[in-house]
């Protein structure tokens, strides 16, 4: 399968680092809000994943999506699975209108 990484291609400001992701969480829980998050690996960015994220989000207040590591990816599924790095779907998933990651 190919491999498609392009490094530094896009930039997003809804594609958050880790650190800054449990501050922000732990602040809205401060306010009571509710925090939802949709863990996976979303390489075909599909309808079906969009439906999920649009269904999911109306559950929550904030809502957020999280990629799998291309290295978890790899010892789980094996060589050659993901055609697009994590850092390409994040970039994918950021463009959905309104979409926040974590």
């Amino acid at each position: 399968m190919l491999f498609i990484n392009i490094p530094d291609s896009f930039f997003s400001s809804k594609i958050l680092a880790l650190d800054r992701v449990i501050n922000i969480i732990l602040e809205l829980k401060e306010q009571h809000k509710t925090v939802g998050l949709c863990h996976g690996g979303f390489d075909l960015l599909h309808p079906s994943y969009i439906k999920h994220f649009e269904s999911a989000k109306k559950l929550c207040n904030v809502f957020g999506v999280s990629v799998m590591s291309d290295r978890f990816v790899e010892c789980r599924k094996g060589d050659g699975w993901s055609v697009f790095s994590k850092q390409l779907q994040a970039d994918g998933i950021a463009m959905l209108s309104g979409s926040t990651l974590l």
